[in-house]
C-alpha cells in the first residue's frame, strides 16, 4: 500500500532573513508535510525571539518564502530549501 504524497514529511532548512531585531538568526531544519505543518513549527521556533504575543507565520511553498508577522508589523522573512 502506497502512502499518500502529503502525508511523507520532507525535509526544509529554512534560512532568516530575520527574526524581529535579530538580523543573523542562525538557519534551521526541519521536517513538515504542508505548508501549515512548517507554519507552526516556524512559530514554535520565533515565539520566545519576539516581544508580540500576537504572532503569523505564513508559508508559501510555491516560492518557498514565507514571513513573520508580528501584530500588523512585518518582524521577519525567510527562503525555505528543500533537503533531499
Amino acid at each position: 500500500m502506497s502512502t499518500p504524497a502529503e502525508w511523507t514529511a520532507k525535509r526544509y532548512r529554512v534560512t532568516f532573513e530575520r527574526i524581529g531585531r535579530d538580523h543573523d538568526p542562525a538557519p534551521l531544519e526541519l521536517r513538515a508535510r504542508n505548508a501549515d505543518e512548517l507554519a507552526l513549527l516556524i512559530y514554535r521556533h520565533v515565539k520566545g525571539r519576539l516581544a508580540s504575543d500576537d504572532i503569523d507565520v505564513h508559508v508559501d511553498l510555491e516560492a518557498l518564502r514565507g514571513s513573520i508577522l508580528a501584530g500588523f508589523h512585518l518582524a521577519g522573512t525567510f527562503v525555505l530549501e528543500p533537503i533531499p
